[in-house]
């Protein structure tokens, strides 16, 4: 009984010991870009973990910058990434829904082959995808940032397993109620998928 508690614990040990090292070899990159930034100009690049006085300062240099608008940027990065992410889940959630509980012609063949282009490299589509956006006039657009990656189709796959669980019982009984089709997708369907 000893022999087995001892195993246990040295099992024990030996997983936190693995974790505690794993999360420093993840965490040291975010710790040493703090470290850096709060170096002086130029001392970036020195191994040296001791410095005179951190530089609050040159964050505040950072976003007040003209010359580098890293303000603007950072504007730019979280507006494209929210209403990107937005706009993604909306309309993966509405294919996903209607792949998932819907019935017509060919469901299962059409959501295969969009299911297959998974396997072709996205490399693969940037050309085209900038000829696309080229011919539209979006090149340098908030639209051409976001719109071409709206249509995902690995989010409407893990969003159809998902909705594929929901009992159709749910459903019926919405329908019985009177609930249209979008009362059902807002009311059952995206609460259920959160």
């Amino acid at each position: 009984m000893d022999v087995k508690k001892a195993r246990e614990r040295l099992r024990g040990i030996l997983l936190i010991t693995a974790l505690i090292i794993g999360a420093v070899i993840m965490l040291f990159p975010f710790f040493w870009m703090i470290f850096v930034a709060l170096k002086e100009p130029g001392h970036g690049f020195k191994l040296d973990f001791v410095f005179a006085k951190p530089l609050w300062n040159n964050f505040v240099a950072v976003w007040k910058n003209t010359a580098f608008p890293f303000s603007k940027f950072f504007r730019n990065s979280l507006f494209v990434a929210t209403s990107g992410a937005f706009l993604t889940a909306l309309f993966c959630s509405m294919g996903a829904y209607v792949f998932a509980k819907k019935n017509f012609v060919l469901k299962e063949v059409i959501f295969w082959m969009m299911l297959s282009t998974l396997m072709i490299p996205g490399m693969m589509f940037m050309v085209p995808q900038f000829a696309i956006v080229t011919k539209l006039g979006w090149i340098n657009t908030y639209r051409g940032m976001i719109i071409p990656h709206v249509a995902n189709v690995f989010g409407l796959f893990l969003l159809r397993q998902h909705m594929e669980t929901i009992p159709d019982s749910l459903l019926n009984s919405a329908q019985i109620d009177g609930a249209s089709e979008w009362q059902i997708y807002k009311n059952i369907i995206v609460p259920l998928s959160m």
